[in-house]
């Protein structure tokens, strides 16, 4: 107990020192408020005028500005995006991760929260923004995360050592409402007070009185230094990982360590008195989030103290100015003479009076005055009425007037002088929007302010969700289109799933007002149809849908839908039914790694087959001249033979017929025939010889040109190779 008591008077003590550190900036504010109420006049100045009977006018003079900014945001929704850096993330995450904020921000709300903050920002200089966890129903298992709007900033206390504008280096802070003693007791029936009131007020005064307890959420960062190993990959390659002391020592050598501190967050629930509760939050970042205005650090003495403006802070003296200008202003039209005719008593009688008062507001033909009253000398006349001319200095005033409105121009960051396009009074719509966009630069500052919020918010959501949505289940995402849809998580079973594990960069998209994206597409929708009216069946549903003409447009997008054309039908069709589109990406790649490769395979095959092919063309080709030369030898020497027969069968005959006659000339032609015979023998040798010689030329000649036919294919064989080589290390 006594432990308890020293932390709670710790926790008070620490409070107290915020609270004072934060004071001049949240006074300052409160200040603004009433200025951004229509309230420049100090409380004492207007008590004084109320007991005279002065008036003191408050015109609305800051918040057509203010609301410029403010309503620019509006309009101007941003997207948190999400690009996966490690542990595990990838494209296929970080697209859930965007679906899944889409669908926090837009069951949360959350644009008002943003607005809120942003407004807060613009009028007292700082607002704020919270990322809670909760279910979403009382029958819920799983939580949800949620981003919650803070109205009343001055519920914030932040731990006075922060630099950041969102907040997002901050290491406490404070979160704090008041309940009256009756509901305290209700809602935490544990820690009665009532009984004891009177007493705690003596100790714990800023967190309860008579009539009220403070219930306040107390955040602290929690830091943890650890010793990390510096492991060398064993494959050789730079990359260097960290691991805690329980390393296995798998992946590599360990060549040294380092000091890491790891943050972890707390909330603590007190009522300045006890300790009512404490936990954990699973997340690093304290869930609150600031959205602060032009921060300065101005040294008035005794060093430099943060100053924190709004929009209005240096607008307040000009708005002042500007008031009291219209004040005298009404107060000198007041003064002006109600009376302006003067004339002598009796000189009227009461028609005439009432002519000359009718005078005053319409037009009166004549009005009679007598010359001359009771009393007069003789001959004396008086003269006529005449009336008072005063003229109010309106216009002198209205020159301070305008430049009182000048100078709060000039405090806001708008630009008092005209633009050339307003000189040259230029109405068209680019030339108003360039000028609407030259007056918002110069309060951009708190705008980019207000995109460092909505950043640290992606930051703590992304930081939560591998928490908040750490089992295997359906999950509800938005789409970029703005269509709702279910997304299986941690379910290793199904090819789907998403993974939720993994680290992620948190960029916020800055791109045209929503308004004026839907009215540029609308305008080219209706030049597309003016050009080629056939296209109104095609894209008529998207044009009444452009124009957000409510439930009835909703009504005639319908049927203009169900009148589409069946190819459009169909295409709609197939993109509902197609599949996820990051696992169509992935398998797509993956199905053109297998087909690189296949077709390498396919290629070295080819060259495979196409060699094997020039070298069997090559054995046929020499083995059909071969095989052509075989049958042309065979031909020539069956010539050859026949030939010979013949010449032998004609030489046979001949010596037949020889003998025939020899037999008849026995004696005187025994000697003649017996030479002519051996003459005729001699012939057919040499007939025979020459028919030898002749087919052993032939057949050299057929060598001859069996040789040279090869010699020819074989250097025909040889070129197309080097052609084949040759093409085969281009198309390399």
């Amino acid at each position: 107990m006594a432990s308890q008591d020293a932390d709670v008077k710790e926790i008070r003590d620490l409070f107290s020192f915020d609270e004072a550190e934060w004071k001049p900036t949240r006074d300052e504010g409160t200040t603004d408020m009433r200025y951004v109420a229509g309230d420049p006049w100090d409380p004492k100045d207007r008590l004084a005028r109320d007991k005279t009977g002065r008036v003191s006018l408050s015109l609305d003079e800051l918040g057509q500005y203010s609301n410029q900014a403010i309503n620019e945001v509006r309009s101007n929704k941003r997207a948190v995006a999400f690009a996966p850096t490690g542990n595990g993330a990838d494209d296929k995450t970080a697209k859930f991760y965007a679906d899944k904020m889409r669908e926090i921000e837009y069951r949360s709300r959350a644009q008002i929260g943003y607005t809120t903050a942003f407004e807060n920002c613009i009028n007292r200089s700082y607002g704020f923004v919270r990322v809670n966890r909760r279910h979403l129903h009382s029958r819920a298992v799983n939580q949800d995360i949620y981003i919650d709007p803070v109205p009343n900033p001055d519920l914030v206390t932040p731990g006075s050592e922060f630099l950041m504008p969102d907040l997002s280096d901050m290491q406490h802070c404070w979160v704090r409402e008041s309940w009256s003693v009756d509901d305290f007791d209700k809602k935490w029936s544990k820690y009665k007070l009532g009984k004891f009131i009177r007493d705690l007020t003596k100790h714990a005064e800023k967190w309860v009185t008579d009539r009220k307890v403070f219930v306040g959420e107390y955040w602290k960062v929690k830091t943890k230094k650890r010793t990390l190993l510096i492991v060398q990959p064993t494959d050789g390659s730079d990359a260097i990982g960290l691991f805690d002391d329980e390393y296995d020592g798998s992946m590599g050598e360990v060549i040294g360590t380092e000091e890491r501190e790891d943050s972890t967050v707390s909330q603590c629930l007190t009522n300045g008195v006890e300790i009512m509760d404490e936990h954990d939050w699973p997340g690093k970042h304290i869930p609150i989030v600031g959205c602060l205005g032009k921060v300065l650090y101005v040294d008035e003495g005794g060093g430099a103290k943060r100053k924190v403006l709004s929009m209005v802070r240096l607008a307040r003296d000009p708005y002042m100015l500007y008031c009291y200008y219209r004040t005298c202003q009404m107060e000198v039209v007041g003064m002006t003479p109600k009376n302006p005719y003067f004339v002598y008593e009796g000189q009227l009688a009461p028609d005439q009076e009432r002519a000359l008062a009718q005078s005053l507001h319409e037009p009166v033909a004549v009005i009679k005055v007598k010359p001359q009253i009771q009393g007069m000398p003789p001959g004396t006349l008086l003269g006529f009425p005449e009336r008072q001319l005063y003229e109010p200095p309106i216009q002198a005033l209205e020159m301070g007037a305008e430049g009182a409105r000048r100078a709060i121009q000039a405090a806001m960051g708008l630009t008092p002088l005209p633009t050339a396009a307003q000189r040259r009074n230029e109405k068209s719509g680019v030339a108003l929007q360039r000028i609407e966009e030259q007056g918002q630069k110069g309060s951009f500052h708190f705008t980019d302010h207000y995109l460092d919020m909505i950043t640290q918010v992606g930051v703590i959501c992304e930081d939560l969700m591998d928490k908040i949505y750490d089992s295997p289940r359906d999950v509800g995402v938005r789409r970029a289109n703005d269509t709702a849809a279910t997304v299986r998580i941690n379910d290793p079973s199904n090819p789907k799933s998403v993974n939720t594990k993994g680290d992620h960069l948190v960029t916020v998209s800055t791109g045209p007002s929503f308004d004026s994206e839907r009215e540029a597409a609308g305008d080219f929708a209706d030049t597309l149809v003016q050009a080629k009216p056939e296209l109104f069946g095609v894209l008529g549903d998207l044009i009444i849908k452009l124009r957000n003409l409510g439930p009835i447009g909703d009504e005639m997008e319908e049927r203009l839908r169900a009148l589409l054309p069946p190819q459009v039908q169909a295409l709609e069709q197939a993109k509902q039914d197609a599949p996820d589109p990051e696992q169509a990406v992935q398998a797509l790649a993956k199905l053109q790694a297998e087909s690189k490769q296949a077709q390498q395979v396919i290629d070295q095959l080819t060259e495979a087959v196409q060699s094997e092919q020039a070298k069997q063309q090559a054995t046929i080709e020499k083995a059909q001249i071969d095989s052509q030369a075989e049958i042309q030898k065979a031909e020539v020497n069956a010539k050859l033979q026949i030939t010979l027969q013949e010449m032998k069968n004609a030489a046979t005959i001949r010596v037949a017929e020889i003998n025939a006659a020899i037999k008849g000339y026995q004696t005187e032609a025994t000697h003649a025939a017996q030479h002519e015979a051996q003459a005729l023998n001699i012939q057919a040798q040499m007939v025979e010889g020459d028919l030898e010689r002749e087919h052993a030329d032939q057949a050299a000649e057929r060598d001859r040109q069996m040789a040279v036919e090869t010699q020819q294919a074989q250097q025909a064989h040889e070129a197309q190779l080097a052609e084949q080589a040759q093409q085969g290390g281009v198309e390399a």
